[in-house]
């Protein structure tokens, strides 16, 4: 994928003063099924913030549900470009989003 989509993954990893840790997985799922007219990806955060006694565990999902047909031009081939951009922008969006609460629990 494209440099924009590079940063899923391991968002932050950050230490606070008791000594505990905050780190956020992400993973991406595509999902088109046979004779549906929507595609949908889905970007999938798991924050696990572990101290000395116990994990919290926390998972979040965003949806993104488009028609297939935003990925066609008018002559029906498959728009690749508008595709990635697509694609592109959704993660960056979910990604501000996840660095900004981030920020915000641990401030």
């Amino acid at each position: 994928m494209t440099s924009a989509v590079q940063p899923l993954g391991e968002i932050a990893k950050k230490e606070s003063k008791s000594c505990a840790a905050t780190l956020v997985r992400t993973t991406m799922r595509s999902s088109f099924p046979r004779f549906n007219q929507f595609y949908t990806l889905t970007i999938e955060s798991r924050t696990v913030s572990s101290g000395t006694a116990r994990q919290k565990k926390v998972k979040r999902e965003i949806v993104m549900k488009k028609s297939i047909g935003d990925f066609f031009d008018s002559d029906g081939f498959f728009a690749k470009s508008i595709y990635m951009k697509t694609v592109a922008t959704f993660a960056a969006k979910v990604e501000k989003e996840m660095v900004a609460e981030l920020t915000k629990k641990q401030a």
